[in-house]
């Protein structure tokens, strides 16, 4: 069989400071901090661009991944009446598309009880774009590496949407995941590059605090590493979602996906910008 074809990039990666994180957790702020607060620092954070890496471009091979085993997989979604101008409606994206992404899952993950949502997103490449759902500014693809909540994340959220459940609900199984896909494609550039999760040392992933309006919690930042297996699907369809585990509590199973986006090097002068949703859900199980 051919090999699968491959491409270079670089992400940007968080920066190490071994004598600083001695004494201070690594924390980044999007909020107004008071004026009066002694410490006036939104971040203490630094990223710096990686060493060029190489990712597998799957198309010709997508079936041949899981969530169970690689933390990724991609399904199908009927597209056809999504046409990205309506996303920028939320009471479109609350009423219309969510109930896909339940159907979605209930189809991805075997034993789907339950799901919870508690965010989604929108993101373009386009540098232009004023169309945004977070604090009207807009979202650009992350070039950064990371997992989108640490399992101490996950408990407390858990915690604080059902706190009269939380106990009972750990007692089945819980999963977060992540459902991707280009509202208007196919995506010529900016895809989203996925590791696969068992090629992950979990001493690359650092916890970073963040405060934003809304939210409190703790993110995965990778650290560079060699032997990740990155992979991504090349001109992604809108009709091609990409799921991504963020956390499970089922042992012997990939756990988390880290990802981030990257420039394609051969991608056009003309190339249309990246314009994408991610939703955010929980998955309850009574395993």
């Amino acid at each position: 069989m051919a090999s699968e074809p491959r491409t270079v990039a670089t992400f940007n990666y968080m920066k190490w400071n071994a004598k600083l994180y001695q004494t201070e957790k690594p924390f980044q702020i999007t909020i107004d901090i008071p004026k009066d607060a002694p410490d006036q620092r939104t971040t203490n954070v630094e990223m710096e661009k990686g060493p060029e890496e190489t990712i597998t471009d799957i198309r010709s091979t997508v079936d041949s991944y899981h969530l169970d085993e690689h933390g990724f997989a991609f399904f199908p979604m009927n597209a056809e009446r999504l046409p990205a101008w309506k996303f920028s409606n939320p009471r479109f994206v609350n009423e219309q598309y969510l109930p896909q992404c339940v159907s979605l899952i209930k189809k991805a993950l075997p034993g789907a009880d339950r799901v919870h949502f508690f965010g989604w997103r929108l993101r373009s490449s386009d540098p232009l774009s004023s169309g945004s759902n977070i604090n009207g500014r807009t979202v650009k693809p992350a070039p950064v590496p990371h997992v989108d909540q640490t399992p101490g994340a996950v408990h407390d959220l858990v915690a604080e949407r059902f706190p009269h459940e939380a106990e009972e609900l750990f007692r089945g199984r819980v999963r977060t995941v992540i459902i991707w896909r280009p509202i208007s494609g196919p995506v010529e550039d900016w895809p989203l590059a996925v590791t696969e999760a068992s090629s992950v040392l979990p001493s690359s992933l650092v916890e970073v605090s963040r405060i934003r309006p809304g939210y409190c919690g703790d993110v995965l930042y990778m650290l560079p590493q060699e032997g990740v297996k990155w992979h991504y699907l090349s001109k992604q369809r809108s009709d091609e979602a990409l799921v991504m585990k963020i956390f499970d509590t089922r042992e012997g199973v990939a756990g988390y996906c880290a990802h981030a986006s990257f420039k394609l090097k051969n991608a056009t002068v003309n190339a249309p910008p990246r314009e994408s949703i991610e939703v955010r859900a929980m998955v309850f199980s009574n395993e």
